[in-house]
């Protein structure tokens, strides 16, 4: 289907009737996995001729601006491969296509017509979630998620889930509303769980948004707003007296992202500098600063890939008077040292700062591709990681020292899927020779930032 001229913003030619291909209907496939893309001799054809128009096919349910707006390539410009890959990068990057390809079909002396042939994915999907913790061991429950919402790339997700704790949570993620990137994030959740590291039975609320944008190609800032209400079962948890707390938070980030995927990084940094400001003239019942440096580097190794990775977070203020307890940092885990198990470390190692670093290395087992099922489309990649973690968690100055830091080491499953990203399966071993299985989704510092265990 070719682009009307309203949704064109300008920025794109129609093409001329006569480069109009006629599509021809396909039944629907049962099975199939898409090969891997080979080169395409009609790319180095077109190399440095100008681009006549620009047609899209295959978006059902997006919007055409939301692909038209990651075009480089456009009317009157030059076509060029080096560009042409980049903007496959960002469709893939979108997370809601399953497949992409962009192909110069005719060509007309100096002249040449572009095709963007996208295949989507499911835009809703229902879905059976689990989450499995130290603490809590499995919970499960149902779970709706879209990663494509009304065709404007809007991911929204919900679940709930019952077992070792039961969680209700939404989230919502808008990428690009207008400008560069402007963009809105938002995380409500409901929890009631056993705290045994803590000895409580914890009730939380947590409603957290954040605005954000680009700062050029690979900048990023974004600020946020959270309000956090902790219940406690007994004394000596919580700040307040009751039993309650209420935590108001204002936070600010930013950051560099220069990978080459994000589904499946390969190449380039992944980098942000983050803080909160609790309480104070906020108000509330809680008063410190959370300063967050999270630094990442993809480093190619041939086709596989070494990630290494540092986290350091500070905190001011002092645990029980201005810091609640429960706002503590317990090592241990598939986030922070793996071969560990959370519910025995996290009793000896713990403190309201922490530094992990971790090196893992990458080999690609299954490129991502394309799986088709009776007209479903979805991607679907396989790695295999061995891993090398270390980390401290402390209080005072006094307790930050080399005698007090743990390592783990492993060796893991990465099945790289839509939605998800990178889904984490690890054995772990720590120096004593315990062998402790992980289970975990999203990138390790993030999840350790956010307290996921």
């Amino acid at each position: 289907m070719r682009v009307p001229a309203r949704d064109r913003g300008g920025d794109l030619s129609i093409p001329a009737p006569d480069s109009v291909a006629e599509e021809k209907p396909q039944g629907r496939v049962r099975f199939r996995i898409a090969p891997l893309p080979e080169p395409d001799p009609r790319d180095a054809t077109a190399e440095g001729k100008s681009v006549r128009g620009i047609t899209i096919t295959g978006n059902k349910v997006t919007k055409y601006y939301v692909i038209l707006r990651e075009l480089e390539l456009a009317s009157g410009r030059p076509f060029a491969v080096a560009t042409m890959k980049a903007d496959v990068a960002r469709l893939d990057n979108l997370g809601i296509f399953s497949s992409v390809t962009i192909t110069p079909r005719e060509v007309f002396g100096d002249r040449v017509d572009v095709e963007v042939a996208v295949r989507e994915m499911p835009w809703i999907v229902p879905y059976a979630s689990l989450s499995v913790t130290d603490q809590g061991g499995l919970s499960v429950g149902p779970a709706l998620a879209s990663l494509n919402l009304l065709g404007r790339d809007i991911g929204l997700s919900g679940r709930a889930l019952f077992g070792g704790s039961s969680t209700y949570q939404v989230t919502t993620e808008w990428p690009w509303i207008t400008g560069n990137h402007v963009s809105f994030e938002f995380f409500g959740g409901h929890i009631i769980r056993n705290d045994d590291l803590r000895g409580f039975r914890e009730t939380s609320d947590e409603v957290t948004p954040w605005i954000g944008t680009y700062l050029g190609k690979r900048g990023r800032l974004r600020g946020g707003f959270s309000y956090f209400h902790m219940k406690s079962n007994r004394d000596d948890i919580t700040l307040n007296s009751d039993n309650r707390d209420t935590l108001l938070r204002l936070g600010a980030a930013i950051g560099v992202d220069t990978r080459d995927s994000w589904t499946n990084p390969h190449r380039g940094w992944e980098n942000q500098l983050q803080a909160w400001r609790t309480g104070g003239f906020l108000g509330g019942d809680a008063d410190f600063w959370t300063n967050d440096v999270d630094i990442r580097r993809y480093q190619p190794v041939g086709r596989n890939t070494l990630v290494l990775s540092g986290l350091s977070t500070v905190q001011t203020g002092a645990l029980g008077i201005g810091v609640p307890v429960y706002m503590d940092y317990r090592m241990g885990g598939a986030n922070s040292i793996r071969g560990y198990r959370t519910s025995k470390l996290g009793k000896t190692l713990a403190g309201k700062n922490q530094l992990i670093t971790t090196f893992e290395y990458q080999y690609l087992l299954w490129d991502v591709r394309e799986i088709t099922l009776y007209g479903f489309a979805v991607t679907f990649g396989l790695e295999i990681a061995a891993f090398l973690d270390t980390g401290i968690a402390w209080n005072t100055a006094a307790e930050f020292n080399s005698d007090r830091a743990k390592t783990g080491f492993g060796v893991g499953l990465r099945p790289l899927v839509p939605g998800v990203g990178e889904v984490r399966l690890d054995l772990g071993l720590n120096t004593s020779g315990d062998v402790v299985f992980h289970l975990a989704t999203s990138p390790k510092m993030a999840a350790q930032r956010l307290r996921l265990r």
